[in-house]
């Protein structure tokens, strides 16, 4: 949970990687309620409210609100079945919302993407909702395999460590793997994930070249390298399933 003290503006950022909005109000109210909507959490609390008491009562109703937002996402996700191009609304690029901007001509021959840091603009001849998602794959695709081997570089170098080789793999089950010849092996879709998210897999990977399990040694080489990684897996909880449009 992170979170922050501004004279009379009282702000948590994220509860479980989650991003939080806190409203106090001047009037009577006496108790703190929370609310989970689609893409955070609003707490609503009395304006004498302390950040910890916040923080105690998001605290105590930790399992309330992680059901409570599965429960939003499994909705979202049976409602998008029926939609063909519904996948195109909950794109994450770097943990941040991808805006799609599609051109579609017949005088197109080829496909061509640019990305502007918030937009990927897309021109395309005219093809089928799959075809176009085909398109958007590959880019993402490309994306993590330019971006991620460096992040795993960066990393093996701040921790010391020494590995084989390193494959950016289409999977469905693991966001990365460690083999015991120390080839690291990494899901594409980490790229749609924060950089906080890609940091913890990566880090989590180099730590089994010295610990093949999940021991407490592993663990504590994990924590070592990165303190907070527990939001992390908690983010990749919430909202793995979305990675797989």
């Amino acid at each position: 949970m992170h979170s922050s003290k501004n004279r009379n503006k009282l702000t948590i950022q994220s509860f479980k990687g989650f991003p939080v909005r806190v409203q106090t109000s001047t009037r009577r109210r006496k108790t703190i309620t929370i609310k989970v909507l689609e893409t955070e959490i609003v707490v609503q609390a009395p304006h004498t409210a302390s950040t910890e008491e916040i923080e105690k009562a998001l605290q105590k109703h930790n399992n309330w609100i992680l059901s409570a937002i599965e429960e939003r996402q499994s909705s979202q996700h049976g409602s998008e079945a029926q939609d063909d191009d519904g996948w195109r609304r909950h794109l994450l690029y770097q943990g941040n919302p991808l805006v799609l901007n599609l051109h579609r001509r017949d005088s197109f021959r080829n496909a061509s993407m640019k990305y502007d840091g918030h937009r990927l603009h897309i021109s395309v001849p005219q093809s089928s909702e799959h075809e176009l998602k085909l398109y958007v794959t590959e880019w993402f695709k490309y994306e993590a395999r330019e971006r991620l081997p460096h992040r795993v570089e960066s990393w093996a170098k701040r921790l010391g460590a020494s590995y084989a080789k390193i494959r950016i793999k289409d999977v469905s089950s693991r966001w990365g793997s460690c083999s015991t010849k120390g080839n690291l092996n990494f899901n594409w879709r980490l790229i749609c994930a924060p950089e906080s998210v890609q940091d913890y897999v990566v880090v989590h990977e180099l730590c089994h070249l010295w610990e093949m399990n999940h021991s407490k040694r592993f663990w504590t080489l994990v924590s070592q390298a990165l303190p907070e990684y527990k939001a992390a897996q908690t983010w990749l909880k919430i909202h793995g399933k979305s990675l797989y449009f």
